[in-house]
């Protein structure tokens, strides 16, 4: 064998080692970018309810729960809407929670969406 054919064995051995070492970092790369985005998609979510509740804010504590309980569980009844506000706050009424629902559906924030039967269910609009 000839020197020049040492030599281009030896650099092919040497690109085949740098190639593996490079796969290797894209591979921690991806890793490191699929949790990037990951984490900037939460951040994106927390910004957003953190916006609607400002929104509502005007309309009172309550409706600023149904706005964080339907981002939080998405579509809900208005009975579990009571249920999840009573754990929540100590209480709620089905009255309260129907007045609030109505505001928040005429700002643009609230969607009613169509359940079982005559069901009436509500979800964040856009979501």
């Amino acid at each position: 064998m000839t020197s020049v054919e040492e030599k281009i064995r030896e650099l092919m051995r040497r690109l085949d080692r740098v190639e593996a070492m490079l796969e290797a970092e894209l591979e921690d790369l991806k890793k490191d970018l699929r949790v990037i985005k990951a984490l900037l998609e939460l951040n994106a979510k927390i910004v957003h309810q953190t916006l609607l509740v400002k929104k509502v804010s005007h309309l009172g504590d309550v409706a600023q729960y149904i706005v964080r309980l339907l981002y939080d569980y998405g579509t809900m009844n208005i009975s579990q809407l009571v249920k999840a506000l009573k754990e929540e706050r100590g209480r709620g009424s089905r009255t309260t929670v129907i007045k609030k629902l109505r505001a928040l559906k005429s700002m643009g924030v609230v969607e009613e969406v169509e359940g079982r039967r005559s069901e009436k269910r509500y979800r964040l609009k856009g979501t």
